[in-house]
């Protein structure tokens, strides 16, 4: 299991045009952490022996790794190696943006693996990332501004569209009712109604559509449906001045104590903290 207790938070104040940060890392121990934040990360040289959620393995030059908010990791070098790996650093926001581009479903499928997100590279990927990185001028040096920014979210669409294609061999590919129930069930109108009128929409029983969701999202519909309401909740915190209790009756609770629970339970904060959080990031 892994030792939560010992791991350290790693937070990152993004401004606006700060959604994406980069640099290389070059050997060194780095202690259990988790982030605020989605990393993606590529081994550019070397190994490294890597612990994700209490779990061990060993990455060769090539792999990329996806790393969530909710996960906890640590690098270890390995005797007698040297190991290079760029890193990326994306919000929360970016990242659902970035994968919407991609594809409706890809941050639900990021959202409910419950297994390291890692994909090796064929050597064409790794050629186009070498010249995008060169292109940026970003071998040595921590930049942000804008001229590399935007190259390096064009990096990190290909990275997701990598990651994409590595989920859809281990998760495989939806129905196309269900997706059309997913992308339903996921608008506003649609997120807080009761779970009967959902079952409605999905047009079969409770027990065949539950049966079909543990199938394919491997959760339960409560569990999915709670996750999407407290996104929604973050959403309204950052972009509205509705108060925490018009919040969480909007994104469906009808409960205050409730709310504020799930919603530390899932981001780590309360909604009051999180809103205070990004009011400082506003300049």
């Amino acid at each position: 299991m892994r030792n939560e207790q010992n791991a350290i938070k790693l937070k990152w104040n993004a401004s606006n045009d700060q959604s994406i940060m980069f640099h290389f890392w070059q050997s060194g121990k780095v202690g259990l952490h988790s982030h605020e934040y989605y990393e993606l990360f590529l081994i550019t040289e070397g190994k490294v022996l890597h612990e994700w959620n209490g779990t061990e393995k060993v990455l060769e030059e090539g792999t990329l790794c996806l790393i969530k908010p909710t996960d906890f990791h640590r690098f270890t070098p390995i005797e007698n190696t040297r190991t290079v790996h760029f890193n990326m650093k994306l919000t929360t926001e970016l990242t659902e943006s970035l994968c919407a581009a991609i594809s409706s479903t890809l941050y639900d499928r990021i959202l409910r693996t419950d297994k390291l997100i890692k994909y090796r590279l064929k050597k064409h990927e790794y050629e186009y990332f070498t010249q995008t990185v060169k292109l940026a001028n970003c071998e040595s040096a921590h930049k942000t501004d804008k001229t590399t920014s935007p190259l390096m979210k064009t990096l990190a669409v290909n990275f997701l569209f990598y990651i994409q294609r590595q989920l859809k061999k281990t998760q495989g590919n939806y129905p196309k009712w269900f997706e059309s129930f997913l992308e339903t069930i996921n608008s506003p109108e649609n997120l807080c109604k009761p779970l009967g009128e959902l079952y409605g929409i999905s047009g079969y029983s409770q027990t065949r559509l539950n049966a079909y969701f543990h199938e394919y999202v491997g959760t339960t519909l409560i569990s999915y449906l709670t996750q999407k309401k407290i996104n929604y909740a973050c959403n309204l915190l950052r972009s509205t001045n509705y108060t925490v209790l018009q919040i969480a009756l909007t994104a469906g609770f009808h409960n205050l104590s409730r709310f504020n629970a799930v919603f530390k339970q899932t981001t780590g904060e309360t909604p009051t903290a999180y809103r205070k959080r990004f009011i400082r990031l506003t300049p």
